[in-house]
Parts: C-alpha cells; sequence; structure tokens
C-alpha cells in the first residue's frame, strides 16, 4: 500500500514539474511584438507555423516565417503591442493581441501548443485593426 502511495504521488509531482514552466503567453513573445524583433519571435515558433499575414496565408518553416516577420515589421514599425485577452489548457495556448505601429494597428492571434515541455507557435495571424 505505501508503495502504491509513492508511486502516486511521486506520478503527480511529476506532471506537475513537467507543466510547470508553461502557464501562459511566453513572456517573450510580447518583448518580440514590442520591440519589433523577428528574431526574438520566431525563437517560439514551431518548426512549421501557419502563418496568415493580412491577405498572404501559408505554411511557412520557420526560417521563412521569421523573414516574413521581419519584411512585417520593416513595413509597419512597432509602437506598441498589447495582449487583450488569453486561454487555454495545460498542452495549448491562444492569445489575441493589438499591435499599433506607425502604420495603423493590426490584430493579432496566436494559438500555441506544447513541444517537449515548453510552448511553440502553431498558427499565427496578423490582420489589420481599425481603431
Amino acid at each position: 500500500m505505501k508503495l502504491l502511495l509513492i508511486n502516486i504521488i511521486f506520478l503527480v509531482l511529476v506532471r506537475l514539474t513537467t507543466y510547470s514552466d508553461i502557464s501562459g503567453i511566453p513572456e517573450g513573445i510580447p518583448n518580440a511584438f514590442k520591440n519589433g524583433d523577428a528574431r526574438a519571435l520566431a525563437a517560439y515558433f514551431n518548426n512549421y507555423i501557419e502563418l496568415v499575414i493580412l491577405d498572404n496565408e501559408d505554411v511557412y518553416n520557420k526560417s521563412q516565417a521569421e523573414s516574413l516577420i521581419k519584411d512585417f515589421f520593416k513595413k509597419n514599425p512597432t509602437k506598441d503591442f498589447e495582449i487583450i485577452h488569453q486561454g487555454g489548457k495545460k498542452t495549448s495556448q491562444y492569445a489575441i493581441g493589438h499591435l499599433k505601429t506607425k502604420t495603423g494597428g493590426f490584430r493579432v492571434y496566436i494559438l500555441m501548443k506544447v513541444e517537449n515541455t515548453k510552448y511553440v507557435i502553431h498558427q499565427m495571424r496578423i490582420e489589420k485593426y481599425e481603431e
């Protein structure tokens, strides 16, 4: 009986520590948007990411997606970024943010999933937003 109890406690502790580092959207993502830093944002990309930027939509590998985001930030210099809503479960998270740039406002949608005990971005949409 003691061995069973010890095993149960061990399994609970393993589950808690496995997900302890993945609660919510990592702070590096909003910071990357605020700084217009495509490289820092790409550090959170999955190996392949579904990316929608305005009217362009496709699945890109990590380096292609980084290049597209870099180009977007170059054309739309960032002024501010704020996450306005987020939620999810232990294995997936989403966030909706408002990106303010020198050319106008954009709504950003991010879907993240757990890969090897950390969140990675699987899908991201950047759409024009009228203030």
